[in-house]
């Protein structure tokens, strides 16, 4: 598994930014509800971030979108994007990284819809 497809739709999500200026995205799992570009309002399922094995169970539903938020706006990572976000998780889970401080916290999130959303904030 390669991790390009990975980083290649995170560094779409950074913002280009000059020398001095500065870029705050509000965390997504802080409050009970997340509005996306769109306007959709997600609504929050339980508090706090979610185990390993209840993450798992989310983030393999074929009916979820999976967002991430890593220095840049929250952006969707689908097929080998998601495969390299997924083998990421995985890797720090088990305690492979290499630096031993990378973080993932994992929400899950209904619409009005019913649609399922997992968001992944991935910090350092």
């Amino acid at each position: 598994m390669t991790e390009a497809p990975y980083w290649s739709v995170c560094d779409q999500a950074r913002p280009d930014l000059g020398p001095g200026e500065t870029f705050t995205v509000r965390h997504p799992l802080r409050g009970r509800t997340w509005t996306d570009d769109a306007g959709v309002v997600w609504r929050r399922r339980g508090l706090g971030a979610l185990l390993p094995r209840q993450a798992r169970k989310a983030l393999t539903r074929p009916d979820v979108q999976v967002m991430h938020v890593h220095l840049g706006h929250p952006h969707l990572h689908i097929g080998a994007s998601l495969e390299g976000l997924l083998g990421e998780i995985e890797r720090v889970w088990r305690g492979d990284d290499d630096h031993g401080h990378h973080t993932f916290d994992i929400g899950e999130f209904r619409d009005d819809s019913h649609r399922s959303m997992v968001m992944v904030v991935e910090g350092c």
